[in-house]
């Protein structure tokens, strides 16, 4: 084939190309109830389905930003944001819920499921070698995913989010 044609093809074929795959697909889109990671600090809050405490902002060595939360206890849900300034507007990096919080992630797992339900569900995402099987169900990955923690076979907590750096 003539180095010409092999040039033109190669040129062709690079829309298909993703240049930069994306690591952490799920943090895209999953969802907690409505609280999905990126969101507003402003738009979370206004759909907190109960009051929140936020903790102080200290800033973080691993990505530089000002991390808080805000915590909801009477619903169970702990919301982690950050700020790349120390007064400045906030986005959600983390979503977690445990009891009494009755949020669902996107395929439907949510507090009180089965281990087998929710290795069932994320499958297709599961994170094998963070797994521990009557421990954890890790999809996607620590650094970007779903963390299922369990007890006595069944779901305890659910984090979105990054939960190691």
């Amino acid at each position: 084939m003539p180095p010409c044609l092999l040039t033109v093809l190669w040129v062709l074929a690079l829309p298909w190309v993703p240049a930069h795959p994306d690591p952490f697909p799920l943090l895209r889109t999953e969802r907690l109830g409505p609280f999905h990671v990126g969101e507003s600090e402003a738009d979370a809050r206004a759909r907190l389905p109960c009051p929140a405490t936020a903790t102080s902002r200290e800033i973080w060595g691993a990505d530089g930003e000002w991390h808080f939360a805000l915590e909801a206890h009477a619903c169970g849900v702990t919301l982690g944001l950050a700020s790349p300034t120390p007064d400045g507007p906030a986005r959600v990096v983390s979503v977690s819920v445990e009891a009494p919080g009755d949020l669902a992630t996107a395929r439907g797992i949510r507090v009180g499921a089965s281990e087998a339900e929710a290795l069932r569900a994320y499958r297709s995402d599961l994170d094998a070698e963070a797994t521990r099987p009557g421990e954890v169900v890790v999809a996607g990955s620590l650094y970007g995913g779903l963390v299922f923690s369990l007890r006595d076979g069944k779901v305890t907590r659910v984090f979105l989010g990054a939960a190691a750096e």
